[in-house]
């Protein structure tokens, strides 16, 4: 299933401001997949048989407030990366990297083309991913997360990977 199918199917709970939880998560193939981790009676079902993906995230539809398509789909992906920004056990340093680049993500989102975005569906870890091609510092001091003066290039690196990926790079 495409991640944007999956985001479909989840409108209906959205929609309808479900408390049933569910959890969205890439299997084995890559393939994106939903599955409710309660059933309607509210007893703990678990996560599907096979679940690996450690940046699985699990919502409910209330979550999204009756949120639309797209905000539903954007939150969705940022959620993903949060989790991996949480799986991220290296040194402080590094986590603080990814915390900064997991927010301007975020922050940024609405900028970010279609492409971009698809590009970073398909990385099995886009924090690593797009992080190794910053060569400095993006987290903020005195108590920002990321520094203001780095957005627009940390977007433009952004912007340029599925370039890279399409030229062979």
């Amino acid at each position: 299933m495409k991640f944007c199918s999956v985001i479909e199917e989840i409108m209906r709970e959205v929609d309808g401001g479900s408390k049933r939880p569910f959890i969205i998560y890439r299997n084995k193939s890559g393939r994106w997949n939903y599955s409710f981790t309660k059933d309607l009676e509210g007893n703990d079902i678990g996560y599907p048989r096979g679940t690996s993906d450690p940046f699985a995230t699990v919502h409910c539809g209330e979550d999204f407030a009756r949120g639309s398509f797209s905000t539903v789909y954007d939150r969705v992906l940022v959620a993903r990366l949060f989790a991996e920004y949480h799986a991220f056990s290296d040194d402080d340093e590094s986590k603080e990297e990814f915390n900064a680049l997991a927010n301007i993500v975020e922050d940024n989102i609405g900028y970010l083309s279609q492409n971009v975005i698809d590009y970073i569906l398909r990385c099995k870890n886009p924090l690593a991913t797009i992080g190794g091609a910053i060569s400095f510092s993006i987290k903020g001091d005195s108590g920002e997360i990321y520094d203001e003066c780095h957005v627009d290039k940390v977007l433009k690196i952004i912007r340029s990977k599925p370039r890279e990926v399409k030229n062979g790079a």
